[in-house]
């Protein structure tokens, strides 16, 4: 009887670890698409508040350190829309690290959740003057996903996110230092001080998994 209580416990626990899509030692690379609605607020005196919609290209790849836990690292390209009669390009680009937890993990589908923190540059280009400016800070993003996984290899997911970036540091095409101004009514500077940038909003992503 112990002999066959032990046998059912271990084809059990044979088949708990197979039905699980992601298990210890697995790497997980992915490459997706998606959009983003930012808001941003600036220290200018005047003009401070605004809003964007980026188009994201993102690729990254995790290693589960166990079934539940994973780190990675995360690389993505954010393209702000812009007018389209206008010689203006606004692009980000953002490099982190990414650990994640999942708390659902059958043998095709994954939820999970994930907090990225890394470096983030962003490049304003004005074409018609032939300058540019670039910023750059951290960023910090919260979010949560499913992986479908269609066997042993293949798979898709969705997910979305938190963000947060803080552009501390602007350099325009001479590596000077973007600064803004107060004045008065003689046009005297009363105030200034070097120009920086937060934005927040939401991302939504989908793309393909490859498991090995």
């Amino acid at each position: 009887m112990k002999k066959i209580s032990a046998g059912i416990f271990l084809a059990f626990v044979v088949f708990q670890a197979q039905s699980q899509a992601l298990q210890k030692g697995n790497v997980d690379i992915h490459l997706g698409v998606g959009f983003g609605i930012y808001s941003f607020t600036s220290n200018d005196f005047e003009d401070n508040t605004g809003a964007g919609v980026p188009g994201l290209f993102s690729l990254g790849v995790a290693y589960q350190l166990s079934d539940k836990w994973s780190l990675g690292i995360n690389y993505e390209r954010n393209g702000f829309v812009t007018d389209p009669d206008s010689n203006n390009r606004a692009v980000s680009n953002n490099v982190g690290l990414v650990g994640g937890f999942n708390f659902v993990n059958s043998e095709k589908n994954v939820l999970h959740v994930n907090l990225e923190a890394g470096y983030s540059t962003f490049r304003y280009d004005d074409f018609k003057d032939e300058d540019y400016v670039i910023g750059t800070g951290s960023q910090i993003q919260l979010g949560a996903g499913w992986k479908h996984y269609f066997g042993g290899v293949m798979g898709m997911y969705m997910n979305f996110s938190v963000p947060f970036f803080n552009y501390s540091q602007f350099k325009n095409s001479e590596g000077e230092q973007l600064v803004v101004r107060r004045t008065n009514i003689f046009g005297i500077t009363t105030e200034s001080r070097d120009y920086s940038i937060t934005m927040n909003g939401v991302n939504f992503r989908i793309g393909l998994l490859v498991k090995l």
